[in-house]
């Protein structure tokens, strides 16, 4: 029931979030999120400008410092303008004046602020009236600092428009700029609630916070922020400052991926980023350099830096495995690691060549950082859920050694064990068959839940060839793991085994060997478990089989020493002690029973003049007539000669028909016993009172 209850669940879960998705989706589609008519009020404002010289360009290539530091571009606005029209545009560390005619519309002038003058990219979007159609528009572009300064993507639409059309192209790499910061968040979070950080396979903290701090920088890096909320100079600041606090978190990391994790490295790394940002403000407020010349300089800082570190601290890790015969383990990280780093150059160098251009740069950094943060995120859950998993298993197996440490013995051990793993499990039916001899493995144990019914696998024998064998062969083949989700695949490989499980209705089931010192003891099966389990139950099968492999090993210990403590090593038969512990706390003397002592007379001349070998036969031929009737269980060797024996007869004269019975089966033996016997038909209050009688019958017939 359970199964299938889940089973709905997560079909349910599945449908709902599909229609989720699908709503969100269609909302999306079908209103003005992706609705493009944003373009019809769009115009390119950017060519056919004319400069001081009379000449035409394009607004894009007119660079101040192409001009002596100063250019002035003017161009006719058409005469179709409306009120809703703006002049949108962008520009890029540049000093602006804008007028139509001879009025001025439009002054931009940048602050200085911690980075220096520049300001990177400034949104503008001049309000223009429908009288300006048919006008002269002109603009004085100046750099900030000289060779400096350019505007692009100059436009006609209104400022909606022009917004919407900027967020638009602008999404895929702001969507990638928000989920490497988001995932950085998550893998923060992990981090904070995971109780025991030793075991995690790196730290996913320090990679958190360099995700953080990347997806920020590539966020502002796409223009989105400032658009949205028009502040140039804090987004500057941020942009230019916190790349650069990266390498102390990242090398952090990369230690902790390695074997001997030396901490000299995050000593080092910690100062180099120090240095990196110490030099930066340096050069910025005592050499009065302003940050646009030096930024790209401390950006190859910085990736010089990251490569150089990871690969020392890899190579080292190297050595140091080699040396110690042990195995690195990062060839699956060293892809993500390359990804990320080749994609951070391939932005740079095109940031370098390409540097004439306006737009945001950093697709190929946040495509790789975005694989490199999702698979050592992924690594991480991968991690995280086998961790949640060994600690539910070691709870399990806990608890399960629990149940069999407070049993009173090995016996009940395993039957512990057994029951708790058949609820936990929910198997239909677990058992264990021994090895039983002549290649025969006979079912010792069985578990199947309340309500349900015996196999009787204490009545069957599995036969070594045939079917042990095929089962241990599979066993053995699928690495000490048997897992048959559906017997009809044996039906051709297995005939025998898939005979056996047929007849016994099995519809699947899960096999483990219980071996000590390379012998075969026998096996554990569970039986027809609920298919979203039979993986599991296959670990705990081969975590559990050495412990029940051990109790089985414990319980014969235990039944040998009962054995040497108990009965009599030369007969069998049970000795003077257990017929102590049987008179005074074991046999139930309210009930009508028999007792008969007997003692062999001869016995010592017999070993005077025969040998020992003589008079050992005689005590192991009476305890044979004695087990051979009132069975092997109830007799007793009290000493060398004198033996005991009970019987449970319902009435006198059947008891004293099984003790002529053994006097008939001595005499044919050529023996002389002396027989005391007593039968109590309503039990007794004082058993020394009938062993007193039965020993002075013994005796008469003696003397």
């Amino acid at each position: 029931m359970k199964t299938r209850n889940s089973l709905a669940q997560k079909i349910y879960t599945l449908l709902f979030a599909s229609t989720v998705i699908l709503f969100v989706v269609f909302v999306m589609t079908t209103t003005e999120v992706f609705y493009p008519g944003y373009q019809a009020h769009y115009r390119l404002f950017n060519a056919d400008w004319t400069d001081d010289s009379g000449e035409k360009c394009l607004m894009d290539d007119a660079r101040p410092r192409n001009y002596g530091g100063v250019v002035t571009l003017t161009k006719k606005l058409p005469g179709n303008l409306s009120d809703d029209d703006s002049l949108c545009f962008e520009s890029r560390n540049a000093i602006l004046h804008i007028w139509v005619d001879n009025e001025e519309i439009y002054e931009f002038t940048p602050e200085q602020n911690l980075t220096g003058m520049g300001y990177g990219v400034q949104f503008h979007e001049i309000g223009l009236k429908k009288e300006y159609g048919g006008h002269n528009v002109r603009i004085r572009i100046s750099g900030v600092l000289p060779g400096y300064g350019r505007v692009m993507g100059m436009s006609l639409c209104p400022v909606a428009d022009y917004i919407q059309m900027n967020i638009m192209r602008r999404a895929f790499p702001t969507m990638l700029s928000f989920f490497i910061g988001f995932f950085g968040v998550i893998m923060c979070i992990f981090y904070l609630i995971i109780p025991d950080k030793s075991n995690m396979p790196f730290d996913i903290m320090s990679l958190g916070i360099a995700s953080i701090l990347i997806g920020i920088w590539l966020l502002l890096d796409s223009n989105i922020t400032q658009l949205l909320s028009g502040n140039i100079y804090s987004r500057r600041v941020l942009d230019k400052t916190i790349i650069l606090m990266v390498l102390y978190p990242l090398v952090c990391f990369f230690v902790s991926l390695t074997r001997q994790k030396r901490v000299g490295y995050i000593h080092a790394a910690f100062w180099c980023n120090v240095a990196i940002l110490v030099v930066l403000f340096f050069t910025r407020f005592v050499i009065g350099l302003d940050m646009i010349i030096t930024f790209i300089f401390a950006v190859c800082a910085l990736i010089l830096g990251v490569v150089l570190f990871m690969s020392v601290i890899f190579i080292d890790n190297a050595i140091y495995c080699r040396a110690n015969n042990m195995t690195a383990g990062l060839r699956v990280y060293y892809l993500g690691m390359f990804i990320l780093v080749l994609s951070a150059t391939v932005d740079l160098v095109i940031y370098v060549i390409n540097n004439r251009r306006g737009e945001s740069y950093g697709l190929f950094t946040r495509v790789g950082m975005t694989i490199f943060v999702v698979f050592f995120l992924l690594q991480f859950l991968s991690w995280w859920t086998r961790d949640r998993a060994d600690i539910k298993r070691d709870r399990f197996i806990n608890r399960a050694l629990q149940y069999a440490v407070s049993s009173g013995s090995s016996e009940d051990g395993i039957r512990s064990i057994l029951e708790y793993m058949g609820n936990e499990l929910h198997a239909k039916r677990i058992c264990i068959f021994e090895e039983h001899g002549n290649d025969r493995f006979h079912g010792t144990y069985e578990w199947f839940p309340e309500g349900g019914e015996s196999a009787d696998t204490d009545m069957l024998y599995l036969p070594y060839e045939g079917f042990i064998d095929e089962l241990y062969t599979a066993y053995n083949a699928n690495n000490q793991r048997l897992i048959i989700n559906n017997i009809e695949e044996y039906k051709t490989v297995h005939p025998t085994l898939y005979s056996m499980l047929r007849s016994k209705e099995v519809e699947n089931l899960v096999a483990g060997s219980l071996e000590t010192k390379g012998r075969l003891l026998g096996f554990l099966f569970f039986l027809n478990v609920p298919g979203g389990m039979l993986e599991e139950a296959a670990e705990i099968t081969a975590l559990l089989s050495y412990f029940l492999t051990q109790l089985i090993v414990q319980r014969e210990e235990q039944k040998r020493l009962r054995f040497f403590s108990y009965n009599d090593s030369l007969s069998g038969a049970l000795n003077r002690r257990a017929f102590s512990e049987y008179v005074d706390s074991g046999l139930d003397k309210s009930n009508a029973f028999g007792c008969v002592l007997c003692s062999i007379i001869g016995l010592e001349s017999t070993n005077s003049k025969f040998g020992y070998e003589a008079g050992d036969k005689m005590v192991v031929d009476l305890v044979s007539c004695l087990s051979g009737v009132f069975g092997t269980g109830n007799v007793y060797r009290l000493s060398g000669a004198e033996f005991a024996a009970f019987g449970f007869e319902s009435d006198e004269s059947f008891f004293d028909g099984d003790v002529e019975r053994v006097r008939r089966m001595i005499r044919e033996k050529d023996m002389e016993v002396a027989f005391g016997a007593v039968y109590c038909a309503y039990g007794t209050m004082d058993i020394s009172i009938v062993l007193r009688r039965a020993g002075e019958q013994m005796r008469e017939e003696i003397s």
